[in-house]
């Protein structure tokens, strides 16, 4: 475009080079037209170079293509082995929130509450107690009579520090 539009000016120059009158005037318009030329090569060149550019570009192109392709195909494969992942660990879920159910039935009232209601303060909300009295929830050191009644299972024992319901480790 830009190319056509200076031999247009070119040609302009020409015809009105005819009508001059001196050598110096003359002179200039042949340099005006050698600057345009010389616009018009330079044009040229870059255009000629631009288009040797365009086939390894397609090239590229066509080759991160491929590449692409061959990414989405492992996304998509790790993709569906994380589908798979998530419905065996839904399924599992499932499963251990019926289990828990069904324990929850044979649990009393009284214990289900107050567990529920240690859950959303502490976790792990069972924790065992060492053989010296010492509650691995809070780190702290129970009364004799806790360790005691802890060793001989009798009922739902907690921690007198932090709550926790403890248990004896066979």
């Amino acid at each position: 475009m830009e190319v056509k539009a200076r031999r247009d000016k070119i040609q302009a120059l020409k015809q009105n080079q005819v009508l001059l009158k001196t050598n110096k005037e003359f002179q200039m318009y042949n340099l005006e037209i050698a600057k345009i030329e010389g616009e018009i090569e330079s044009y040229e060149s870059r255009q000629i170079a631009a288009m040797d550019d365009v086939i390894p570009v397609k090239h590229r192109v066509a080759e991160a293509q491929a590449k692409l392709q061959e990414d989405q195909t492992v996304v998509d494969g790790y993709a569906a082995e994380l589908d798979e992942r998530l419905a065996v660990v839904q399924n599992e879920l499932a499963a251990t929130e019926a289990e828990r159910a069904e324990a929850v039935k044979k649990v009393t009232p009284q214990f289900i509450l107050y567990y529920e209601r240690l859950r959303t303060k502490r976790w792990p909300v069972v924790v065992s107690i060492g053989a010296d009295c010492v509650c691995n929830g809070c780190h702290l050191v129970q009364p004799p009579s806790v360790g005691q009644m802890v060793r001989r299972n009798q009922g739902i024992v907690a921690c007198q520090m932090c709550g926790r319901i403890l248990f004896m480790k066979q």
